[in-house]
């Protein structure tokens, strides 16, 4: 799940909606001070979804992850692929 809640009157669900229907493995990778992901909401979808596992990287912004960016932070994105890759090779089927 990915994004800012939606504009309302939107059709779809806010991430955070969505969390008590989810049954699949969910990582959440944020920055602290990322306003897609503000801490209240974290909270919140954490409550919804006590079995998610939620990073929020003190000190990172939006986008720590795009090098090319301002707030790109190479040890965060580090620890991010990792996370992300372990969590695919836990939760994905192999291929044929």
């Amino acid at each position: 799940l990915v994004g800012p809640a939606l504009p309302s009157g939107s059709q779809e669900l806010d991430p955070v909606d969505r969390g008590p229907r989810l049954d699949i493995p969910v990582l959440g990778l944020s920055g602290r001070d990322d306003p897609a992901a503000p801490p209240a909401a974290v909270a919140a979808f954490r409550e919804d979804v006590p079995s998610a596992e939620w990073v929020i990287y003190d000190g990172a912004e939006a986008d720590y992850w795009d090098d090319y960016l301002p707030s790109y932070d190479g040890e965060i994105a580090a620890d991010t692929l990792e996370r992300l890759t372990d969590f695919f090779a836990q939760h994905l089927p192999e291929s044929p």
